[in-house]
């Protein structure tokens, strides 16, 4: 086989690993418009639990989860519960 083949086919397959990597590298996952607007609110509840921070917390999640059950599991899985 002729050098420039052999050298064009490297080539060739090292720019094909290097446009795969970019898609196969996980990136940085950035933060939907929900989750920060639940972390602001947890956030606000964290440091007064009252129950419109609680209310706030609550709206954010069924508005994602449209499921009662999915929403509580969410706050007693962070933590978050009104206090007695």
């Amino acid at each position: 086989m002729d050098i420039r083949i052999i050298a064009f086919g490297m080539i060739a397959v090292l720019a094909l690993l290097f446009i795969g990597a970019k898609f196969y590298i996980p990136q940085e996952r950035t933060k939907t418009k929900w989750e920060a607007q639940y972390a602001v609110a947890a956030q606000n509840f964290f440091k007064e639990a009252s129950q419109e921070n609680y209310v706030r917390c609550r709206e954010i999640l069924s508005q994602v989860f449209h499921d009662p059950e999915k929403v509580e599991a969410k706050l007693k899985k962070d933590k978050i519960v009104l206090p007695s």
